[in-house]
């Protein structure tokens, strides 16, 4: 029989579509200036980091996937003079006391870390949803620690503060709702192969899903506590 010359037009409209559509993502990419993956991988790498914000994901309790080193990442080593590992967070930066930021430090990023990501969230915050207190983006690879009690908006640094969960450009410290026992307060911190462009012109949101774009080659976690009884 011969061939239907609509049906044969229509395949070939699809396969512009697609090709139309396939280009445009790429263009998308390269002006973002993000570092693009399979769509596979892309869309593990983005829940999986998205996650990790929420607290829901990378270095939870009962997760040892940080400390391992595991899933092709390297280990960073983060830490507070302030406070150790898994102990009570000095009053002095908790939103009952100056409410100013901790002192941290960590292990030099592994090699091909084009900028670094600082999370601190309270995965029990907003009844289990979680709550991020704190999210710097844009660290450059060359810094190792983050000096105690930096302001919010603070238009010298060059990393970006991002909104936080209480509207707030910079550190909220800790205060628990008053009965619900106490929480854990985790410093998360991502050495990523590449960077964000003009952060400060985009939402904490689409920060975090263009974040899900880069790969994550470097993690590390502090933890500390505090209390709302």
């Amino acid at each position: 029989a011969p061939a239907n010359p609509r049906r044969s037009r229509c395949r070939r409209c699809v396969c512009f579509i697609s090709l139309g559509l396939a280009i445009a993502a790429i263009v998308v990419g390269v002006m973002l200036g993000i570092t693009k993956q399979s769509p596979q991988q892309l869309h593990n790498d983005a829940r999986g980091f998205l996650k990790g914000v929420k607290g829901e994901g990378v270095g939870s309790a009962g997760d040892s996937s940080t400390s391992s080193g595991g899933g092709g990442y390297a280990t960073l080593e983060i830490t507070s003079p302030a406070f150790d590992d898994g102990g009570p967070c000095p009053v002095k930066y908790t939103a009952d006391g100056a409410n100013i930021s901790p002192p941290l430090r960590w292990s030099t990023p592994p090699p091909g870390t084009h900028s670094l990501a600082l999370i601190m969230s309270d995965p029990q915050g907003r009844d289990g949803k979680g709550y991020t207190h704190w999210f710097i983006v844009n660290i450059p690879p060359t810094s190792t620690e983050l000096e105690e009690g930096i302001p919010p908006n603070a238009s010298d640094r060059i990393f970006h503060q991002a909104l936080n969960d209480g509207d707030v450009a910079g550190y909220t410290g800790p205060k628990p709702p008053h009965g619900s026992g106490q929480h854990k307060y985790y410093f998360r911190l991502f050495a990523f192969d590449g960077g964000l462009s003009d952060p400060s012109t985009r939402t904490r949101e689409e920060l975090e899903e263009l974040l899900g774009y880069l790969n994550d080659i470097g993690r590390g976690e502090v933890m500390c506590t505090y209390s709302g009884d």
